[in-house]
Protein backbone atom coordinates (compact mmCIF):
# COMPACT_ATOMS: atom_id res chain seq x y z
CA UNK A 1 0.00 0.00 0.00
CA UNK A 2 1.49 3.07 -0.91
CA UNK A 3 1.03 6.27 1.23
CA UNK A 4 -0.29 9.35 -0.14
CA UNK A 5 1.97 12.41 -0.22
CA UNK A 6 -0.22 14.66 1.38
CA UNK A 7 -0.14 12.20 4.23
CA UNK A 8 3.78 12.42 4.45
CA UNK A 9 4.01 16.01 4.08
CA UNK A 10 1.67 16.61 6.98
CA UNK A 11 3.55 14.04 9.33
CA UNK A 12 6.96 15.47 8.13
CA UNK A 13 5.99 18.79 8.93
CA UNK A 14 3.72 17.75 12.41
CA UNK A 15 7.28 16.40 13.34
CA UNK A 16 9.63 19.22 12.17
CA UNK A 17 6.97 22.00 14.49
CA UNK A 18 7.12 19.55 17.70
CA UNK A 19 8.90 20.69 20.43
CA UNK A 20 10.07 18.95 23.68
CA UNK A 21 7.20 19.07 26.14
CA UNK A 22 8.11 19.95 29.30
CA UNK A 23 7.67 16.59 31.99
CA UNK A 24 4.97 17.22 34.72
CA UNK A 25 6.27 16.43 38.20
CA UNK A 26 4.92 13.70 40.13
CA UNK A 27 2.07 14.64 42.52
CA UNK A 28 4.10 13.43 45.52
CA UNK A 29 7.07 15.85 44.94
CA UNK A 30 3.97 18.74 44.47
CA UNK A 31 2.96 17.79 48.07
CA UNK A 32 6.04 17.35 49.24
CA UNK A 33 7.17 20.50 48.27
CA UNK A 34 4.02 22.06 49.64
CA UNK A 35 3.45 20.41 52.63
CA UNK A 36 8.07 21.49 53.89
CA UNK A 37 7.03 25.42 52.91
CA UNK A 38 3.73 24.89 55.13
CA UNK A 39 5.50 23.57 57.94
CA UNK A 40 8.48 26.43 57.88
CA UNK A 41 5.03 28.70 57.75
CA UNK A 42 4.06 27.23 61.19
CA UNK A 43 7.08 27.27 62.77
CA UNK A 44 7.59 30.85 61.84
CA UNK A 45 4.28 31.60 63.40
CA UNK A 46 4.96 29.70 66.32
CA UNK A 47 8.22 31.49 66.68
CA UNK A 48 7.95 34.79 65.77
CA UNK A 49 4.12 35.44 66.44
CA UNK A 50 2.60 32.51 68.36
CA UNK A 51 -0.61 33.61 70.51
CA UNK A 52 0.20 34.53 74.25
CA UNK A 53 -1.07 30.88 75.52
CA UNK A 54 0.22 28.87 72.69
CA UNK A 55 2.37 26.58 75.15
CA UNK A 56 -1.03 25.87 77.75
CA UNK A 57 -3.53 25.38 74.51
CA UNK A 58 -1.03 22.69 72.82
CA UNK A 59 -1.68 20.43 76.30
CA UNK A 60 -5.24 21.03 75.34
CA UNK A 61 -6.79 17.80 73.59
CA UNK A 62 -9.38 19.45 72.19
CA UNK A 63 -7.18 22.29 70.88
CA UNK A 64 -4.42 19.80 69.28
CA UNK A 65 -7.44 17.86 67.70
CA UNK A 66 -8.54 21.09 66.31
CA UNK A 67 -5.58 21.51 64.26
CA UNK A 68 -5.16 18.00 63.37
CA UNK A 69 -8.70 17.81 62.10
CA UNK A 70 -7.74 21.15 59.88
CA UNK A 71 -4.49 19.99 58.65
CA UNK A 72 -5.96 16.70 57.52
CA UNK A 73 -8.51 19.12 55.36
CA UNK A 74 -5.97 21.34 54.20
CA UNK A 75 -3.80 18.42 53.03
CA UNK A 76 -6.57 16.28 51.34
CA UNK A 77 -7.79 19.42 49.31
CA UNK A 78 -4.65 20.61 48.77
CA UNK A 79 -3.67 17.13 47.10
CA UNK A 80 -7.19 17.17 45.27
CA UNK A 81 -5.81 20.51 43.94
CA UNK A 82 -2.57 19.20 42.72
CA UNK A 83 -4.29 15.92 40.68
CA UNK A 84 -6.16 18.45 38.67
CA UNK A 85 -2.80 19.12 36.98
CA UNK A 86 -2.68 15.94 35.52
CA UNK A 87 -4.47 14.46 32.96
CA UNK A 88 -6.99 11.17 34.34
CA UNK A 89 -5.79 12.02 37.85
CA UNK A 90 -8.58 14.56 38.32
CA UNK A 91 -10.45 13.60 41.62
CA UNK A 92 -13.80 11.85 41.47
CA UNK A 93 -17.00 12.89 42.78
CA UNK A 94 -16.15 10.36 45.89
CA UNK A 95 -13.30 12.24 46.35
CA UNK A 96 -15.38 15.62 46.76
CA UNK A 97 -17.19 13.98 49.17
CA UNK A 98 -14.21 13.02 51.33
CA UNK A 99 -12.99 16.47 51.03
CA UNK A 100 -16.68 17.64 52.19
CA UNK A 101 -16.38 15.58 55.01
CA UNK A 102 -13.09 16.55 56.46
CA UNK A 103 -14.09 20.21 56.06
CA UNK A 104 -17.17 19.24 57.98
CA UNK A 105 -15.32 17.85 60.42
CA UNK A 106 -13.41 20.78 61.04
CA UNK A 107 -15.97 22.68 61.34
CA UNK A 108 -17.49 20.26 63.93
CA UNK A 109 -14.20 20.57 66.29
CA UNK A 110 -14.60 23.96 65.85
CA UNK A 111 -18.20 24.34 67.40
CA UNK A 112 -17.62 22.05 70.24
CA UNK A 113 -15.35 24.63 71.82
CA UNK A 114 -16.69 26.71 74.58
CA UNK A 115 -15.45 29.82 75.16
CA UNK A 116 -16.13 33.46 75.24
CA UNK A 117 -16.54 35.18 71.54
CA UNK A 118 -14.73 38.34 70.95
CA UNK A 119 -15.87 41.18 69.63
CA UNK A 120 -17.08 41.56 66.18
CA UNK A 121 -13.98 44.19 64.77
CA UNK A 122 -11.44 41.37 66.27
CA UNK A 123 -13.65 38.89 64.28
CA UNK A 124 -13.56 40.98 60.50
CA UNK A 125 -10.10 41.73 61.02
CA UNK A 126 -9.23 37.89 60.97
CA UNK A 127 -11.40 37.10 57.88
CA UNK A 128 -9.06 39.97 56.24
CA UNK A 129 -6.20 38.49 57.92
CA UNK A 130 -7.77 35.02 56.65
CA UNK A 131 -7.99 36.07 53.02
CA UNK A 132 -4.90 38.31 52.67
CA UNK A 133 -2.64 35.34 54.08
CA UNK A 134 -4.66 32.86 51.77
CA UNK A 135 -3.21 34.58 48.37
CA UNK A 136 0.02 33.06 49.29
CA UNK A 137 -0.54 29.68 48.91
CA UNK A 138 -3.65 30.50 46.47
CA UNK A 139 -0.99 31.50 44.02
CA UNK A 140 1.33 28.74 44.51
CA UNK A 141 -1.15 26.28 43.91
CA UNK A 142 -2.15 28.15 40.84
CA UNK A 143 1.11 28.54 39.75
CA UNK A 144 2.12 24.89 40.57
CA UNK A 145 -1.58 23.62 38.67
CA UNK A 146 -0.86 25.78 35.58
CA UNK A 147 2.75 24.32 35.19
CA UNK A 148 1.04 20.73 34.52
CA UNK A 149 -1.38 20.23 32.24
CA UNK A 150 -5.08 20.66 33.64
CA UNK A 151 -8.17 19.53 31.98
CA UNK A 152 -11.06 20.11 34.61
CA UNK A 153 -10.38 23.82 35.13
CA UNK A 154 -12.79 25.01 37.35
CA UNK A 155 -12.80 21.72 39.66
CA UNK A 156 -9.33 23.07 39.83
CA UNK A 157 -9.71 26.33 40.76
CA UNK A 158 -12.05 25.60 43.50
CA UNK A 159 -9.98 23.09 44.73
CA UNK A 160 -6.78 25.62 44.82
CA UNK A 161 -9.19 28.59 46.79
CA UNK A 162 -10.83 25.59 49.27
CA UNK A 163 -7.20 24.54 50.00
CA UNK A 164 -5.36 28.00 50.73
CA UNK A 165 -7.99 29.26 53.31
CA UNK A 166 -7.80 26.01 55.08
CA UNK A 167 -4.10 25.85 55.22
CA UNK A 168 -4.31 29.81 56.16
CA UNK A 169 -6.80 28.82 59.27
CA UNK A 170 -4.79 26.31 59.76
CA UNK A 171 -2.04 28.14 60.53
CA UNK A 172 -3.83 30.99 62.14
CA UNK A 173 -4.70 28.47 65.19
CA UNK A 174 -1.55 29.60 66.21
CA UNK A 175 -1.36 32.91 66.23
CA UNK A 176 -5.30 34.03 67.04
CA UNK A 177 -5.74 33.94 70.63
CA UNK A 178 -9.59 33.81 70.24
CA UNK A 179 -11.04 30.10 70.84
CA UNK A 180 -14.95 31.04 70.99
CA UNK A 181 -16.86 28.23 67.99
CA UNK A 182 -19.02 31.45 66.79
CA UNK A 183 -15.34 33.27 65.80
CA UNK A 184 -13.74 30.34 64.23
CA UNK A 185 -16.97 28.83 62.37
CA UNK A 186 -17.53 33.03 60.96
CA UNK A 187 -14.45 34.15 61.00
CA UNK A 188 -11.91 32.04 60.00
CA UNK A 189 -13.67 28.85 58.57
CA UNK A 190 -16.98 31.30 57.80
CA UNK A 191 -14.67 32.89 54.50
CA UNK A 192 -14.14 29.88 52.88
CA UNK A 193 -17.52 30.22 50.80
CA UNK A 194 -16.61 33.58 50.00
CA UNK A 195 -12.65 32.92 49.16
CA UNK A 196 -13.86 30.07 46.90
CA UNK A 197 -16.81 32.51 45.03
CA UNK A 198 -14.10 34.98 44.66
CA UNK A 199 -11.35 33.49 43.28
CA UNK A 200 -12.98 30.60 40.94
CA UNK A 201 -13.80 32.78 38.05
CA UNK A 202 -10.46 34.01 38.30
CA UNK A 203 -8.58 31.55 38.59
CA UNK A 204 -10.36 28.97 35.89
CA UNK A 205 -10.04 31.81 32.98
CA UNK A 206 -6.67 32.33 33.83
CA UNK A 207 -6.24 28.45 33.89
CA UNK A 208 -7.35 27.91 30.99
CA UNK A 209 -4.81 30.16 29.39
CA UNK A 210 -1.87 26.50 29.74
CA UNK A 211 -3.09 25.16 26.17
CA UNK A 212 -1.65 28.46 24.73
CA UNK A 213 1.61 28.65 26.74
Amino acid sequence: MVTPEHHVALVDHLVESSEPVRRIWPVRARMALFVIGWSVAVAAIVRLAPRPDLGTKLDDPWFVLGIVVLAVASAFTTLMAFRCAVPGRAPTQTEGLVALVAIAGAAVVAGLVAAPEPAAEAGWHCALRTLLIATIPWGILLVAIRRGAPVRVVSAAAYAATAAVLCTTTLLRFACPADGSGHWLVWHLGVAPLGVLLATPFATRWLQGWRHD
